[in-house]
């Protein structure tokens, strides 16, 4: 377990809140985004940790946050009314981590 905020979490579950919670801040800006398409981009999710690393943040209570960026900016042009594809992928995607984590809760 990994202490965050006061209480003890299972470190699965906190990677994926992280996760989630960064995935949501993407998700807001393509909501508002109305001018631009993204073809053939991607959102890179990145957690680097070791067993060594893991075991050493644990004892020390703290843990480090994934990295979600978007990747591969070729392919963007204006498009009115925005992205509504890119917004169903990280729709899914949330939708999937987010089932994750309830199966996670029982």
């Amino acid at each position: 377990n990994c202490k965050r905020n006061g209480g003890d979490v299972s470190y699965a579950k906190l990677i994926l809140v992280e996760m989630v919670s960064e995935l949501k801040k993407i998700k807001a800006w393509f909501e508002m985004n109305t001018t631009l398409a993204f073809y053939a981009s991607s959102i890179l999710m990145v957690y680097e940790g070791s067993n060594e690393a893991l075991s050493s943040e644990l004892k020390k209570g703290e843990c480090e946050d994934p990295i979600l960026k978007m990747i591969d900016f070729a392919h963007v042009c204006r498009q009115e009314g925005g992205d509504g594809g890119y917004l169903k992928g990280i729709s899914n995607l949330l939708a999937m981590l987010e089932e994750v984590l309830e199966k996670l809760r029982v």
